[in-house]
């Protein structure tokens, strides 16, 4: 009886052992697609352009998180996709900025188009040659 009590115990005993060596952790599905829109929404947004290194991180986390997912390693194909988003948003803030830098520019440009061509018809309207300051 005290080695079927011990048999018995040895099996409980290796049945949890195994569930403790197992990945509980379920498949990072939301996390793995909630980084591959922030990837794509980054990519429509100019990221390549004035964000490469961002988005190339972003990139590069995505596939180590397929990886890892293919490898059942979720809790690092979730922290990996983590990361992938937060690298991915960083590209989309970084390209937003870029682009609101550059029109920025254009605006400017226009303004001291405008400046000039404003100064022009006042002195044409003072009688004066373009190009021409009067004397005060």
């Amino acid at each position: 009886m005290q080695t079927r009590t011990c048999g018995w115990l040895a099996a409980v005993s290796f049945a949890l052992l195994a569930g403790c060596a197992t990945d509980a952790t379920p498949p990072p599905r939301a996390e793995v697609a909630r980084a591959e829109l922030a990837i794509t929404q980054a990519e429509r947004a100019d990221a390549p352009q004035y964000a490469p290194v961002a988005l190339n991180e972003a990139r590069n986390q995505m596939r180590q998180a397929r990886s890892a997912m293919d490898a059942e390693r979720y809790a690092e194909a979730r922290r990996l996709a983590e990361q992938a988003q937060a690298n991915a948003q960083l590209a989309l803030a970084e390209a937003e900025a870029g682009r609101a830098e550059k029109l920025a520019g254009e605006n400017l440009k226009n303004v001291e188009t405008l400046r000039e061509e404003l100064r022009r018809e006042q002195q044409i309207s003072r009688g004066l040659e373009p190009g021409v300051e009067g004397r005060q």
